[in-house]
């Protein structure tokens, strides 16, 4: 969408043609160009008097490497009227990044909070300088640049999450090198532990149809797989073998 004042200027241009076609017509085209530079230095005006706004930034301390993470800005209007901004957060360097620049309006006497996100590519200390701003003019004739200091340091780790996950595997490995294994046993039967309230997912068997008539409202039965273990032991090699059954 081109903006309104590239209209407004190729109408002008239009407008210098037919002058020059017909010439008793300068007088309105002189008429008209004045007017257009009146409204120019209006707008130029009322983008340099409006006020800096307040931003604050949120942002973990610490940073996990090649991990994507979210960068929120807090952009606070305390003024009458709706601001138009272009906003570019200076991130820190050797990070991936996504979602900026973004253009927004302000709307007057608000907060508005934007969102994006880097992916830290170097471990070790990184730092926020600021914030980059454009306050656009109405019609997009005039920009105002303006920086704003808002300093932040973090700190980029290793992605533990990943180097656990292999530590576990790691694990896993040693113990079957040293003979434990893991099996699966298939449970000797549920027993009752307990009432409850019912919740979704429960299964229809589960219902306690009287505990649910005296509550007036659905009650489940909570089971807990039976306790009974067998455990084999040698006494003695050469003379017999006992077998307990434990509860």
């Amino acid at each position: 969408m081109k903006p309104a004042y590239l209209t407004i200027w190729w109408l002008w241009l239009v407008l210098a043609i037919i002058v020059a076609i017909i010439p008793s017509l300068l007088i309105y085209w002189q008429i008209v160009g004045i007017i257009l530079l009146a409204l120019a230095l209006i707008y130029a005006w009322k983008v340099w008097q409006l006020p800096d706004i307040k931003i604050k930034r949120q942002v973990a301390n610490s940073l996990s490497l090649n991990v994507w993470t979210e960068v929120t800005l807090n952009l606070s209007n305390f003024t009458n009227r709706s601001i138009s901004l272009e906003v570019f957060d200076d991130y820190p360097i050797n990070c991936d990044l996504q979602d900026q620049p973004q253009t927004i309006i302000l709307p007057p006497l608000a907060t508005l909070k934007i969102q994006y996100c880097i992916c830290p590519q170097q471990r070790g200390s990184a730092k926020f300088s600021g914030v980059h701003l454009l306050h656009l003019s109405s019609l997009r004739i005039w920009k105002r640049y303006h920086y704003i200091k808002l300093k932040a340091h973090i700190r980029v780790y290793p992605n533990f999450a990943t180097m656990t996950k292999y530590a576990l595997f790691a694990t896993t490995n040693r113990l079957g090198q040293l003979g434990i294994r893991q099996i699966q046993r298939r449970g000797d039967g549920l027993e009752f532990h307990q009432l409850r309230e019912y919740r979704i997912g429960d299964m229809l068997r589960q219902l306690d149809w009287n505990a649910t008539s005296r509550h007036q409202k659905l009650i489940s039965k909570e089971y807990q797989e039976a306790k009974d273990q067998q455990i084999n032991y040698l006494e003695d090699a050469l003379r017999y073998t006992s077998t307990l059954s434990l509860l």
